[in-house]
């Protein structure tokens, strides 16, 4: 995975394939192991992954398709998290976009 500051803990194969757990750890944040579980893969096409890190959870989906020119990378991610979490997230947002707030 690209990001910043992780690093895998076990991992059950060299490619990534359904029914493999990864852990990820993180360095830096609130929450410092994500939970990668592979869905769904393709090669060199589609990957499709069930993620949780914290209290979130994302259904994450990459897809290549050729193309003329190279290729096209399409993600999709559906994100879940605790109504109160999610609503008081919301709340912040909500209050830092009002016109006039200093």
């Amino acid at each position: 995975m690209g990001h910043r500051g992780g690093s895998g803990i076990r991992r059950a194969g060299g490619l990534s394939a359904p029914g493999q757990y990864v852990r990820w750890r993180y360095r830096n944040g609130p929450f410092r192991v994500l939970h990668d579980r592979p869905q769904e893969v393709t090669p060199e096409r589609t990957l499709r992954s069930l993620i949780t890190i914290g209290p979130f959870r994302f259904d994450e989906t990459y897809t290549l398709e050729a193309r003329a020119d190279g290729c096209r990378l399409t993600a999709t991610m559906l994100v879940r998290a605790p109504v109160l979490l999610a609503a008081r997230c919301w709340s912040a947002r909500t209050l830092d976009r009002r016109p006039g707030r200093r």
